[in-house]
C-alpha cells in the first residue's frame, strides 16, 4: 500500500504511543474490540490516528470497571443511547471514586499536620490563649451510654462523616461539661458529653459543633489517659492561680495516638 507508513502507525508504535505493549492491541483485536484500520497480505497490522479516540474511550471505561465485553457490545452494536447510558453510569463512579480520594488526601494531609503539631508541642506547661471559632461534627452521647453504647455512637459518627465526605482525622475528640471538670476528674471519657471531628469550615450539617471564639486555659499531655487527671489538675491550677474562671466546656483533642503509655492530648478548657 502507497506510503502507509506515512498514514499509519505499525502495532508497536501505536501500542508505544498508547502506553500499552502490543499484546494488549493484539487481544483487543481478537476479541473485536479494536482491530487495526489495515492488516496486509503478509499480516502486518497498521492503527490510524483516529484509532486513538475510541482506544482512550475503552482505557477510560475499562479504569473505571467496566468489563471489556460491555465495552464490546457497544461496538458492535453502535446503541448510542446505550452507550450515553453507560458514560453517564461510569461518569458517576468516577465522580463519588474523585470524591473519596479528595477525602483520603484530606485525612491524610490534616493527620500530617498533626503529627508536625505535635513535635513542638511543650507537654505538661499550662498556658492562656485566644482561640478562634472552630467547626467540629459531632454527636451528642447521652450520659447513661457506658461502654459499647459509646463506643456504637463514635462508630455513627465515622459512618455520618464518610457518608458526607466530611475529612475525619485528628484532631477528633470529646467535649466534656463545664460541671463536670470542676467536680469530678476521674473517667472522663465515660462522662463526655459529644464525641467530634474537627472541620475546616462551617458546613451544612446538622450535626455541626461551633466551638466558641475566646479565651482558653491549655495544656498538652503526653502519657496514658490514667495519668490524664493530673494535667487536668495542673491546668485547673493555672486557672485559679490567674485569677480566671471556668465558663464553658472542655475540648479534649486527640492530636496523635501511638502506644497506650505515649497518647499526645490537647486539653483546652473556656476561661475568663
Amino acid at each position: 500500500m502507497e506510503n502507509i507508513y506515512d498514514k499509519y502507525f505499525k502495532t508497536t508504535e501505536f501500542a508505544e504511543a498508547c502506553g500499552v505493549t502490543k499484546h494488549t492491541l493484539f487481544h483487543y483485536d481478537d476479541i473485536d474490540i479494536l482491530k487495526p484500520e489495515v492488516v496486509t497480505d503478509n499480516g502486518y497490522r497498521y492503527y490510524s490516528i483516529n484509532q486513538f479516540f475510541a482506544f482512550d474511550i475503552i482505557s477510560v471505561l475499562k479504569e473505571a470497571g467496566t468489563p471489556l465485553k460491555d465495552v464490546k457490545k457497544y461496538f458492535e452494536q453502535h446503541d448510542t443511547e446505550q452507550f450515553l447510558t453507560l458514560l453517564e453510569e461510569k461518569k458517576k463512579d468516577l465522580e463519588t471514586e474523585r470524591i473519596n480520594l479528595e477525602r483520603m488526601q484530606g485525612i491524610l494531609q490534616n493527620t500530617i499536620e498533626m503529627a508536625t503539631y505535635s513535635m513542638h508541642m511543650t507537654y505538661g506547661q499550662p498556658r492562656i490563649d485566644v482561640c478562634q471559632e472552630e467547626y467540629l461534627i459531632a454527636i451528642k452521647i447521652p450520659l447513661q451510654f457506658t461502654g459499647k453504647k459509646r463506643l456504637q455512637k463514635i462508630s455513627e459518627l465515622y459512618k455520618y462523616c464518610k457518608d458526607h465526605c466530611f475529612s475525619q482525622s485528628y484532631p477528633n475528640g470529646i467535649i466534656i461539661s463545664k460541671d463536670t471538670i470542676e467536680n469530678n476528674l476521674t473517667e472522663l471519657f465515660e462522662k463526655a458529653n459529644y464525641f467530634f471531628f474537627k472541620t475546616d469550615d462551617g458546613c451544612d450539617s446538622e450535626w455541626l459543633y461551633i466551638k466558641p471564639k475566646g479565651k482558653y486555659a491549655i495544656i498538652g499531655h503526653e502519657g496514658s489517659y490514667e495519668s490524664l487527671p493530673a494535667s487536668y489538675e495542673k491546668l485547673k491550677n493555672h486557672i485559679t492561680k490567674n485569677h480566671l474562671t471556668i465558663i464553658g466546656n472542655t475540648y479534649e483533642s486527640y492530636i496523635t495516638t501511638g502506644t497506650s503509655e505515649k497518647y499526645v492530648i490537647e486539653i483546652a478548657i473556656q476561661v475568663e
